[in-house]
């Protein structure tokens, strides 16, 4: 994939998702899914998203979201995966 281009909060970022870390995957034996992104500019600026997929489709798709929300599925994850060990 090549980068995405879009605007949020004011910025134009642009993200790709095969060199952005990837903070949450979804399971590949699903057939459609969203995976958290992390995005870290040059000058540090940071912007998280989600990279949407369906299995047999091209179209994907990128949807950025606050800080404060990634924060928030990222705590809930840690939660939900330290009841589960």
């Amino acid at each position: 994939m090549t980068q995405t281009k879009f605007p949020f909060e004011g910025k134009v970022w642009a993200v790709d998702p095969e060199t952005d870390t990837c903070l949450i995957r979804a399971p590949k034996n699903c057939n459609n899914g969203e995976d958290l992104y992390l995005h870290t500019k040059k000058n540090g600026e940071k912007i998280y998203y989600f990279y949407e997929w369906e299995k047999g489709k091209k179209e994907k798709y990128i949807r950025p979201i606050t800080t404060e929300k990634a924060l928030e599925i990222i705590e809930e994850h840690e939660k939900l995966c330290n009841d589960t060990i």
